[in-house]
């Protein structure tokens, strides 16, 4: 606002200071947060379906919104990204509630990712080299793998990775996870409109990266920005806790409320 790169108005206040409300910055956090506003309800519908309809409502989810939706013969009323994690939810649930890990076999794990990644090679040639219902289908199928999580390839591979992940020996480091823990922000800090754009078209613009130093410019202005924004996410998360055990929540919820 200082700099004059954005307007003073009431929809970009709300935008700036309560993005999920308009999902215009942050669609990822956006759409989770939906998901976590319906977890209540959603787990109780789950678990009052039981094994064996829970499975059926899986078969229907990816059989109309992982592979029918992607046909041009076929109109899916209801679509979009919030669609997609309650599918994920449900299947996921299955695996916690259901699967015995003891009884998952890794090969065929992998060769269902094999599989799934051939699928995506066949449906790109395959847009090509076919005309009418065939080839639209290929091509839907195909951008549908890097548009929707709740692909039939996308989940075919994110599930077979999460299975092979639990049956893999219990792996934890407390640095790896210090890290993972500050991660997210660097999708919050670096992808935030005017920071995504003063970034990458002023400070660190596609036609001077890479000029100098070639190669190793582009691995490290990257690597310089992530940095930047895991240690912004600490110092914000020391500020925080230092705050709250200076003021405690629950005064300052009341303060608040007062």
């Amino acid at each position: 606002m200082l700099r004059g790169d954005i307007q003073v108005s009431p929809t970009n206040l709300i935008d700036i200071f309560a993005p999920t409300l308009t999902g215009s910055s942050w669609w990822f956090v956006t759409v989770y947060a939906w998901l976590v506003f319906l977890l209540p309800f959603i787990i109780p519908a789950l678990h009052a379906l039981g094994k064996k309809l829970h499975l059926y409502l899986i078969v229907f989810l990816v059989s109309v919104f992982g592979f029918l939706r992607y046909v041009p013969l076929f109109w899916i009323p209801i679509d979009g990204l919030l669609v997609d994690f309650i599918i994920i939810c449900v299947l996921v649930c299955y695996i916690r509630w259901f699967v015995d890990l003891s009884t998952v076999d890794i090969r065929r794990l992998v060769a269902c990712c094999i599989a799934s990644f051939a699928g995506v090679a066949i449906s790109f040639y395959g847009q090509f080299h076919f005309d009418g219902l065939l080839g639209s289908t290929f091509a839907n199928l195909y951008n549908g793998f890097f548009g929707s999580p709740a692909s039939i390839f996308s989940l075919a591979i994110a599930i077979s990775v999460l299975l092979i992940e639990l049956k893999m020996p219990h792996f934890s480091s407390r640095f790896v996870n210090a890290i993972a823990k500050l991660c997210f922000a660097t999708y919050l800090i670096s992808d935030y409109g005017p920071i995504q754009s003063w970034l990458w078209s002023s400070l660190f613009p596609f036609t001077r990266v890479g000029v100098g130093l070639g190669i190793l410019q582009v691995l490290l202005v990257p690597t310089v920005v992530f940095a930047t924004c895991l240690m912004l996410e600490g110092l914000r998360k020391l500020l925080v806790g230092f705050f709250m055990r200076l003021v405690g929540p629950y005064d300052l919820l009341n303060k608040a409320l007062s």
